[in-house]
């Protein structure tokens, strides 16, 4: 995590059971979607009950997409937590363009192009039809993540989302997919930082906020070294030239939105930390997986 910045725990849940899960359809964002089967109902009011036993003293919100199987998953756990349900268009599955609505095994003949796409390696492919690239997804939950974070700063909210978006969680905050399938109505915890990123600066630009205060002495880094923050946005001189540099911003831009690492120029620094992973011991206990989950322990204890 960024250190210094202000943390939101975010309680991650994957809506329950759909007819269209068992029945390997491709959900998508088609609105409103299809709701929650009759298992999928009794996993919502598990989850429900699990999340009021481990958080006995409350939450500060839950938040959920827009989509109804969320919202159906929502509104038990709000209700046994005491708060309204909040919703969220950032939450949304994955665009699936023209697959949408299409069963796994009719959609690579039905829509072969946005199969192709769905298929592609990377995260660029975006889906014929008006649908989302991995790249997409994940831009868009880091960015709905910070957003509610930063309204929570120091809370704990619940945030119920689809298995496609949480996958897309994961890699946000690990860098790297998760193996396997996101289990309906499990739970995953993720820290998340709650406000903008402190003014960290590394060694050269340290060092060159010191010389603007005793402009006689020069740092290393003016002459142009190889640290990009220390000798390039001047105002109105240019490179090397003389001015005033706005450090702190050049600094953190080069971080790519996050703070630098002191004495790391560009390295940044994470905003989020994943805790737990795709827990779903609480549905294997009350006998509420679904016929193709399968479950050996709880994620949270690796």
């Amino acid at each position: 995590m960024r250190a210094g910045a202000a943390v939101a725990e975010l309680v991650l849940v994957r809506h329950g059971e759909t007819d269209w899960n068992v029945e390997r359809r491709l959900q998508g964002q088609q609105a409103p979607g299809p709701p929650l089967n009759a298992l999928g109902r009794g996993q919502a009011g598990v989850v429900a009950a699990e999340l009021a036993r481990r958080f006995a003293g409350g939450v500060d919100a839950v938040w959920s997409s827009d989509l109804r199987r969320a919202v159906e998953t929502a509104e038990p756990i709000a209700a046994a937590l005491g708060v309204a349900v909040q919703t969220h268009a950032g939450l949304r599955e994955r665009h699936l363009g023209d697959l949408q609505g299409l069963t796994y095994a009719e959609a690579p003949s039905a829509q072969p192009a946005a199969w192709e796409a769905l298929q592609a390696p990377g995260g660029a492919a975006r889906i014929l039809g008006g649908g989302e690239s991995l790249d997409d997804l994940r831009a868009r939950l880091r960015a709905t993540l910070l957003h509610i974070a930063a309204a929570h700063p120091g809370g704990r909210v619940v945030v119920v989302s689809h298995g496609g978006a949480l996958h897309a969680a994961h890699a946000v905050a690990r860098g790297a997919a998760a193996k396997g399938k996101v289990v309906n109505a499990s739970i995953s915890v993720l820290l998340a930082a709650a406000g903008p990123p402190p003014a960290v600066l590394c060694r050269r630009c340290r060092a060159l906020e010191q010389a603007q205060r005793r402009p006689e002495r020069q740092p290393p880094g003016t002459g142009g070294d190889g640290c990009s923050c220390a000798d390039v946005r001047t105002d109105g001189a240019g490179r090397g030239g003389g001015g005033s540099i706005s450090i702190a911003a050049d600094c953190t831009a080069a971080s790519a939105g996050g703070a630098a690492v002191p004495g790391e120029h560009g390295r940044p620094a994470r905003d989020f930390a994943l805790l737990c992973w795709n827990d779903a011991k609480h549905l294997a206990n009350a006998g509420a997986l679904g016929a193709g989950d399968a479950f050996g322990g709880s994620a949270c204890e690796a």
